[in-house]
């Protein structure tokens, strides 16, 4: 339907609206049309071709946009951690890591971390650390509450292609 309060204000006599697509994805849309004075239009199949084809073109260049501010996002965070944990570092030098929760069973996960951080990877018997803190709330915290033992220990590797890519 035609918002004509719109209409009015903008001074539109004709409006094409194009989907900017990428795949299966609808990004968004752009429009193009006359306005005041100038004669309302209706697009030829050709107009409507390279409008079909410049929307798609739109759609790849806003993904791209889209990825690049990720990557300028991600990098910043990174960047930030890697702040955070040289002052922790300073104040209180790491010796190990505890893993815990469901990934804590990818022995996988566990070696890639030991290598990049050069620490032992502790994975304790039980890994679901939730549910035991959960449970020793729910306990009222008692004190015969005993540590978990640890299950396997990873010990750091040299693994350059890991660093390079991490």
């Amino acid at each position: 339907r035609t918002n004509k309060e719109i209409v009015a204000r903008l001074g539109n006599r004709s409006i094409v609206n194009v989907p900017m697509v990428l795949g299966p994805e609808l990004l968004g849309a752009f429009g193009v049309g006359t306005f005041g004075d100038e004669p309302a239009f209706a697009p030829t199949d050709d107009e409507l071709q390279f409008l079909t084809v410049l929307g798609v073109q739109l759609a790849s260049a806003y993904s791209r946009l889209q990825l690049l501010e990720e990557r300028r996002r991600d990098a910043a965070a990174r960047d930030q951690l890697e702040r955070h944990l040289e002052s922790l570092q300073r104040a209180a030098p790491l010796t190990r890591i505890r893993i815990s929760g469901g990934l804590a069973r990818n022995d996988y996960l566990c070696r890639c971390l030991a290598a990049l951080s050069s620490l032992p990877v502790e994975r304790p018997a039980m890994v679901e650390a939730t549910a035991r803190g959960v449970a020793y709330l729910a306990a009222g915290k008692p004190e015969s509450w005993g540590a978990v033992p640890v299950e396997q220990t990873f010990a750091p590797s040299h693994a350059p292609a890991l660093g390079t890519r991490y």
